[in-house]
Order: C-alpha cells, then structure tokens, then sequence
C-alpha cells in the first residue's frame, strides 16, 4: 500500500522529470532568434543591399532557409501545446488555467492582426478601384 508521502514524492519526481526545464527556453528562444535572422536576412537579399545580388539560386537558397526556420518553430510550437493538452488530460494543477491563459493571449494576438489584414485589404482594393476607373483609363490612354 503507497503512502501519501510516498505518492507525493512520485508526483514531484515525475514532474520534475517531465519539467521542460532551461534546455526548452533556450530551444525556444534560438528558434525566435533564427527565425528573426533568416528574415532578415532574405530582406537585406531581396532588397539588395549585400555584395550577394539576388540571383534565382540564392533567393532560393534564402527561401528555404526560411521554411527550415518556420518549420522549426511550427515543431517547437507543437511540441509545447502537446506538453499543455497531457498536463491537462492528467490533470494537473493549474493545468486548466494554463489554456485558458494561452487561448486568451492567442486571441488577443490574432485579432488585431486579422483586423489590420482586413482593413488593410478593404482600403487597398477600394483605393486601386478609384485608380483604376474609367475616367483614369481614359487620361491614361495613348491615342
């Protein structure tokens, strides 16, 4: 028959052991950092503002230093809301208040990003449109 004491040093061992620990921050943060410096780098490419100019074969290669790099942080990502859904199938503490935490702040950081999108689209088309009319055709025409 397991004690309670015995029972409870089984639970701090196994999340002690199952902790993602500094070895994950610093997974996570290198991910963000190379992410940022792939894209960065593609600019700096693409704007041509490096002795490289930007040929098929380097934006290419720039290209898929990009994709190694989102991928990774889609892996990272995955990884750690993996980690959140079996704390919260085992149920443990705060294992509940930790996804309320992680969906209010997705929502808080998807939303004005779509909005932006959004009005950003609408105001662009509409402004194209103006461009693009009949009465601007016919002054742009060569006769």
């Amino acid at each position: 028959m397991t004690t309670v004491g015995q029972a409870a040093t089984a639970e701090i061992v196994t999340v002690a052991a199952a902790a993602p620990g500094w070895l994950a921050r610093a997974i996570g943060f290198g991910a963000v950092a190379l992410a940022l410096l792939s894209a960065f780098a593609t600019f700096v490419v693409l704007a041509d503002l490096t002795p490289v100019p930007p040929t098929h074969e380097v934006v290419v290669t720039v290209l898929l230093a990009n994709v190694v790099t989102v991928i990774f942080l889609v892996a990272t990502t995955a990884r750690e809301v993996w980690r959140i859904v079996q704390a919260r199938r085992r149920g443990r503490a705060a294992a509940r208040l930790h996804v309320r935490i992680v969906g209010l702040f997705s929502v808080v950081a998807a939303v004005p990003a779509i909005l932006v999108a959004v009005v950003a689209s609408v105001t662009l088309d509409r402004g194209l449109d103006r461009l693009f009319s009949r009465q601007t055709q016919s002054l742009i025409r060569i006769r």
